[in-house]
């Protein structure tokens, strides 16, 4: 009898310390910033202009140097696709080059509009194609095609193939 009690009060104090160590690690458990993981610049010049000429054709060490280390690569069969934390763009490399870029903006931060092009180093001209979801730009300052996509509340990114084939 004596030792059933050493065992049941065995048992309570181990459900006890466990009890005690749920309810002190539960605080911690939710310690996530949530606010900075879902941080986004307010304006064009918090998030900086994406100079995608500059990032045209280059190389992925050369784009490297300009953006800084790639938060995120992905390797398919002919290419890389990544993803930089220091800029609001994803890169495809094909061939070793940067090809295909998609730049992010942020809502309502640019409209439709030809004057977008300038937040991506762009000169302003009118597109050759047009809706009221996207504009497009073909031959623009030595890229292959320029699409800007959005709605009523303005860009939502931009998408440029840089090399023609």
């Amino acid at each position: 009898m004596k030792t059933g009690l050493l065992a049941l009060a065995g048992l309570l104090l181990i459900a006890v310390i466990g009890v005690a160590v749920w309810l002190g690690n539960r605080e911690s458990a939710d310690s996530f910033d949530y606010v900075a993981a879902f941080e986004q610049p307010a304006t064009a010049a918090e998030s900086g202009v994406v100079d995608v000429k500059a990032l045209a054709g280059r190389s992925f060490d050369q784009v490297a140097a300009l953006l800084g280390a790639p938060s995120d690569c992905e390797q398919a069969l002919h290419s890389r696709r990544c993803s930089y934390a220091q800029a609001p763009v994803e890169i495809v490399f094909i061939d070793g080059r940067a090809d295909w870029m998609t730049v992010r903006v942020y809502d309502g931060e640019l409209m439709l509009a030809p004057e977008a092009l300038a937040r991506f180093g762009l000169p302003v001209s009118d597109p050759v194609e047009s809706d009221i979801n996207q504009s497009i730009w073909r031959d623009i300052a030595g890229l292959k095609e320029v699409r800007l996509v959005g709605d009523e509340n303005g860009v939502m990114y931009a998408r440029i193939k840089a090399i023609t084939p």
